[in-house]
Protein backbone atom coordinates (compact mmCIF):
# COMPACT_ATOMS: atom_id res chain seq x y z
CA UNK A 1 0.00 0.00 0.00
CA UNK A 2 2.74 2.48 0.90
CA UNK A 3 5.01 1.64 -2.04
CA UNK A 4 2.33 3.08 -4.32
CA UNK A 5 2.05 6.20 -2.18
CA UNK A 6 3.22 9.26 -4.03
CA UNK A 7 1.02 12.23 -3.24
CA UNK A 8 -2.24 10.37 -2.59
CA UNK A 9 -2.78 7.16 -0.72
CA UNK A 10 -5.37 4.46 -1.17
CA UNK A 11 -7.33 2.84 1.60
CA UNK A 12 -10.68 1.10 1.21
CA UNK A 13 -11.94 2.55 4.51
CA UNK A 14 -10.89 5.93 5.85
CA UNK A 15 -11.74 7.77 9.04
CA UNK A 16 -11.07 11.49 9.38
CA UNK A 17 -11.25 13.24 12.76
CA UNK A 18 -11.42 17.05 12.71
CA UNK A 19 -9.20 18.30 15.52
CA UNK A 20 -8.09 14.77 16.29
CA UNK A 21 -4.48 15.94 16.14
CA UNK A 22 -4.90 16.77 19.83
CA UNK A 23 -4.92 13.01 20.49
CA UNK A 24 -1.88 10.78 20.32
CA UNK A 25 -1.95 7.69 18.12
CA UNK A 26 -2.27 5.60 21.30
CA UNK A 27 -5.30 7.63 22.41
CA UNK A 28 -6.92 7.20 18.99
CA UNK A 29 -6.42 3.45 19.09
CA UNK A 30 -7.81 3.35 22.63
CA UNK A 31 -10.89 5.35 21.56
CA UNK A 32 -11.33 2.94 18.64
CA UNK A 33 -11.00 -0.06 20.97
CA UNK A 34 -7.90 -1.31 19.18
CA UNK A 35 -5.32 -3.23 21.20
CA UNK A 36 -2.07 -4.95 20.41
CA UNK A 37 -0.74 -2.67 17.68
CA UNK A 38 2.87 -1.62 17.44
CA UNK A 39 4.52 1.07 15.37
CA UNK A 40 6.71 -0.40 12.66
CA UNK A 41 9.43 1.12 10.56
CA UNK A 42 8.31 0.83 6.99
CA UNK A 43 10.95 -0.05 4.43
CA UNK A 44 10.46 -0.03 0.67
CA UNK A 45 9.28 -3.39 -0.55
CA UNK A 46 8.27 -4.61 2.90
CA UNK A 47 5.12 -6.64 2.77
CA UNK A 48 2.70 -5.97 5.57
CA UNK A 49 1.38 -9.41 6.43
CA UNK A 50 -0.68 -8.67 9.50
CA UNK A 51 -3.60 -6.41 10.19
CA UNK A 52 -2.45 -2.82 10.03
CA UNK A 53 -3.69 0.71 10.37
CA UNK A 54 -2.13 3.82 8.93
CA UNK A 55 -2.29 7.19 10.68
CA UNK A 56 -1.33 10.64 9.44
CA UNK A 57 -2.73 14.15 9.61
CA UNK A 58 -3.09 17.42 7.82
CA UNK A 59 -3.48 20.85 9.44
CA UNK A 60 -7.01 20.11 10.70
CA UNK A 61 -7.85 16.42 10.33
CA UNK A 62 -6.32 13.20 11.64
CA UNK A 63 -6.53 10.40 9.05
CA UNK A 64 -6.90 6.76 10.08
CA UNK A 65 -6.74 4.35 7.16
CA UNK A 66 -7.62 0.68 7.05
CA UNK A 67 -5.53 -2.05 5.46
CA UNK A 68 -6.67 -3.83 2.31
CA UNK A 69 -8.38 -6.58 4.32
CA UNK A 70 -10.95 -4.10 5.71
CA UNK A 71 -10.39 -5.21 9.30
CA UNK A 72 -11.47 -1.82 10.71
CA UNK A 73 -14.53 -1.77 8.45
CA UNK A 74 -15.53 -5.21 9.77
CA UNK A 75 -15.17 -4.09 13.41
CA UNK A 76 -18.79 -4.03 14.60
CA UNK A 77 -18.11 -1.81 17.62
CA UNK A 78 -16.15 0.84 15.75
CA UNK A 79 -19.12 2.77 14.33
CA UNK A 80 -20.61 3.11 17.84
CA UNK A 81 -17.27 4.31 19.15
CA UNK A 82 -16.95 6.82 16.30
CA UNK A 83 -20.41 8.19 16.97
CA UNK A 84 -19.52 8.61 20.67
CA UNK A 85 -16.21 10.28 19.75
CA UNK A 86 -18.11 12.67 17.49
CA UNK A 87 -19.50 14.36 20.60
CA UNK A 88 -16.06 16.00 20.80
CA UNK A 89 -14.88 15.97 17.17
CA UNK A 90 -16.48 16.11 13.73
CA UNK A 91 -15.83 12.78 11.99
CA UNK A 92 -16.09 11.87 8.31
CA UNK A 93 -15.80 8.22 7.27
CA UNK A 94 -15.93 6.72 3.82
CA UNK A 95 -15.38 3.36 2.19
CA UNK A 96 -15.29 1.76 -1.22
CA UNK A 97 -15.98 -1.82 -2.24
CA UNK A 98 -13.15 -4.27 -2.72
CA UNK A 99 -14.66 -6.31 -5.54
CA UNK A 100 -17.64 -4.21 -6.53
CA UNK A 101 -18.70 -0.58 -6.98
CA UNK A 102 -20.36 -0.15 -3.59
CA UNK A 103 -19.41 2.92 -1.55
CA UNK A 104 -20.57 4.95 1.42
CA UNK A 105 -19.81 8.00 3.51
CA UNK A 106 -21.01 9.26 6.87
CA UNK A 107 -20.50 12.58 8.63
CA UNK A 108 -20.89 12.78 12.41
CA UNK A 109 -21.20 15.95 14.49
CA UNK A 110 -22.19 16.43 18.14
CA UNK A 111 -22.76 12.71 18.54
CA UNK A 112 -25.26 12.58 15.67
CA UNK A 113 -25.20 11.42 12.07
CA UNK A 114 -25.49 14.58 9.97
CA UNK A 115 -25.15 12.89 6.58
CA UNK A 116 -25.07 9.24 5.55
CA UNK A 117 -25.15 7.91 2.02
CA UNK A 118 -24.77 4.24 1.12
CA UNK A 119 -24.75 2.71 -2.36
CA UNK A 120 -24.68 -1.05 -2.90
CA UNK A 121 -23.49 -2.13 -6.32
CA UNK A 122 -22.34 -5.75 -6.22
CA UNK A 123 -23.10 -6.32 -9.93
CA UNK A 124 -21.60 -3.13 -11.44
CA UNK A 125 -24.98 -1.95 -12.72
CA UNK A 126 -25.04 1.58 -11.36
CA UNK A 127 -25.88 0.68 -7.81
CA UNK A 128 -28.82 1.17 -5.53
CA UNK A 129 -28.99 3.85 -2.86
CA UNK A 130 -29.89 1.93 0.29
CA UNK A 131 -29.43 4.79 2.75
CA UNK A 132 -29.74 8.53 2.23
CA UNK A 133 -29.95 10.48 5.50
CA UNK A 134 -29.50 14.20 6.02
CA UNK A 135 -28.83 17.13 3.72
CA UNK A 136 -26.44 16.47 0.83
CA UNK A 137 -23.09 18.24 0.86
CA UNK A 138 -22.89 21.18 -1.59
CA UNK A 139 -20.37 19.29 -3.77
CA UNK A 140 -22.23 15.99 -3.59
CA UNK A 141 -24.22 16.15 -6.84
CA UNK A 142 -21.03 16.77 -8.82
CA UNK A 143 -19.00 14.22 -6.83
CA UNK A 144 -21.55 11.46 -7.43
CA UNK A 145 -21.28 11.98 -11.19
CA UNK A 146 -17.69 10.73 -11.08
CA UNK A 147 -17.22 7.26 -12.56
CA UNK A 148 -14.59 6.10 -10.06
CA UNK A 149 -16.09 5.31 -6.64
CA UNK A 150 -12.88 6.31 -4.86
CA UNK A 151 -12.97 9.71 -6.56
CA UNK A 152 -16.61 10.13 -5.47
CA UNK A 153 -15.86 9.76 -1.76
CA UNK A 154 -12.52 11.57 -1.77
CA UNK A 155 -14.03 14.54 -3.63
CA UNK A 156 -16.48 14.92 -0.76
CA UNK A 157 -13.65 14.53 1.78
CA UNK A 158 -11.65 17.26 0.03
CA UNK A 159 -14.69 19.56 0.06
CA UNK A 160 -14.63 19.32 3.87
CA UNK A 161 -11.05 20.60 3.92
CA UNK A 162 -9.39 17.19 4.23
CA UNK A 163 -6.00 17.27 2.52
CA UNK A 164 -5.30 13.88 0.98
CA UNK A 165 -1.75 14.66 -0.19
CA UNK A 166 0.90 13.04 1.99
CA UNK A 167 4.31 11.48 1.76
CA UNK A 168 5.33 8.07 3.06
CA UNK A 169 7.42 9.74 5.72
CA UNK A 170 4.33 11.28 7.33
CA UNK A 171 2.30 8.06 7.47
CA UNK A 172 2.74 5.97 10.59
CA UNK A 173 2.11 2.24 10.22
CA UNK A 174 0.84 0.13 13.10
CA UNK A 175 0.70 -3.63 12.76
CA UNK A 176 -1.40 -5.90 14.90
CA UNK A 177 0.74 -8.13 17.05
CA UNK A 178 -1.09 -11.38 17.63
CA UNK A 179 -0.84 -12.96 21.04
CA UNK A 180 1.69 -15.71 20.96
CA UNK A 181 0.19 -19.11 21.29
CA UNK A 182 0.65 -20.40 24.76
CA UNK A 183 1.23 -24.03 25.37
CA UNK A 184 -0.32 -24.97 28.65
CA UNK A 185 0.29 -28.25 30.31
CA UNK A 186 -2.85 -29.58 31.82
CA UNK A 187 -2.47 -31.34 35.11
CA UNK A 188 -5.34 -33.42 36.31
CA UNK A 189 -5.79 -34.57 39.78
CA UNK A 190 -7.34 -37.95 40.07
CA UNK A 191 -8.81 -39.07 43.34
Amino acid sequence: MLDQLNQNYFSPYMIFINGGYWMSDAEIMEKFGLEGYELITYEKGREIKRKAIFITEDDEWTHVMDDLSYHLWHNKELRKRLQALSKDFDIFICSVGDCDDSFDFTYYRNGEIIREYVVEDPHFKGGEVVKDLGEPFPIETEALKEKDIYVKVTTIAKSLGINLHHTKEKVRVYEKVEKKERKWKIFRRFS
